[in-house]
């Protein structure tokens, strides 16, 4: 701060020495040409005297500006909201108050443009949830005339419009919840699950689709019961995505026909942890890709194979784990697989709450 204050300074300064220097010298010519004596003490008074008000001035300019170095120092080490940084209130000089109204202005115009943004970002949310309700409809006039084709003798047809009926909703149900994410925390409710059974209830929903692609589920855990701290809905959704991912991926097929694979899910409780595990045998991902899997709308190679990929599911998964407080790491090898690991920490001070109820 007194460097940076000492900086500014330094053309009057170096004005000033030059001025007392040349006062110094025009008088020591004087006094050699009149071949007067005059101690050095003396100039040397003169000298420190012509700069005593250079020193006052600078002592007096250095306290009236340094709270207002001070407070721009402590804001700009902290990591503060951006309001408090701009909004400085302790200008002393003019030129503190014109860049304090400067921040001002700043501050406000970019306040009007965020809260612009933000009305935009609402309508935007409004717009998707009400288009994806509205579509919730159609989709239940489809399946009743799926009903009507199975009684005709047309189950080909209606087994097709089926499947495509049920992609068509799990994509809306998926812009639900990427609209939902952006007010997660007023859409979620952490509480203690029993994950296995939670697993169970996701593998049994999707009976029709194990058969259709040939992948026969398996859960592994050596417990009967495993509690985590987590919201049911959300965690339902993120192991949801992973399904669904490998009936896209999760198989491999030879000659156009799928060969049958195994989707195992194992739970396996940790001291500080719990790890569910989704591993599939299938076609896995190019090592070029896994380190953008995460990232929203990335296909990689394997999207341009399958024209239905959207690049969304991992990305929600890690969001919505992200969201509540989770890991979720991604491991494949290219023709062999992919595992995906969840891994849920267990909060000592829930564990202290359980064990106080028990009691």
């Amino acid at each position: 701060m007194k460097r940076a204050f000492l900086l500014d300074h330094i053309r009057l300064i170096l004005f000033w020495g030059f001025s007392i220097g040349l006062v110094v010298a025009m008088l020591w010519l004087y006094i050699t040409a009149r071949h007067v004596y005059l101690p050095g003490p003396i100039l040397l008074y003169t000298t420190g005297l012509g700069l005593f008000p250079l020193g006052l001035y600078l002592a007096v300019e250095y306290l009236l500006r340094r709270p207002f170095y001070r407070a721009v120092q402590v804001r700009l080490a902290s990591e503060g909201e951006l309001a408090e940084a701009l909004t400085l209130n302790v200008a002393r000089t003019q030129e503190q108050r014109v860049v304090q109204e400067l921040f001002h202005r700043y501050y406000y115009s970019f306040e009007q443009d965020l809260r612009r943004l933000e009305e935009q970002r609402k309508f935007y949310e409004r717009f998707v949830t009400r288009f994806a309700h509205q579509m919730k409809t159609p989709l239940t006039v489809i399946q009743l005339l799926e009903g009507e084709l199975q009684g005709t003798g047309q189950g080909d047809v209606a087994e097709s419009l089926r499947e495509e009926r049920t992609r068509l909703d799990q994509s809306i149900n998926m812009m639900l919840q990427t609209a939902r994410l952006n007010e997660f925390a007023f859409d979620s409710r952490m509480e203690s699950v029993e994950i296995l059974a939670l697993l169970r209830g996701i593998v049994n929903e999707h009976k029709t689709e194990w058969i259709r692609y040939r992948l026969f589920p398996k859960i592994e855990c050596e417990a009967t019961e495993i509690f985590v701290r987590t919201d049911a809905k959300w965690f339902v959704f993120l192991c949801d995505q992973i399904v669904r991912n490998a009936f896209q991926y999760g198989s491999k097929s030879v000659d156009g026909a799928r060969v049958p694979g195994t989707f195992l899910l194992r739970v396996t409780q940790r001291e500080e942890e719990v790890e569910v595990e989704f591993q599939d045998t299938g076609i896995g991902i190019p090592a070029a890709d896994l380190r953008y899997v995460f990232q929203p709308f990335y296909t990689g190679a394997n999207g341009r194979t399958h024209s239905r990929a959207t690049g969304m599911g991992l990305y929600l998964v890690k969001t919505a784990a992200e969201r509540l407080g989770h890991r979720v790491e991604l491991q494949s090898v290219e023709g062999e697989g992919t595992t995906v690991v969840v891994y849920l920490a267990k909060p000592q001070y829930y564990e202290v709450a359980m064990n106080m109820t028990t009691l």
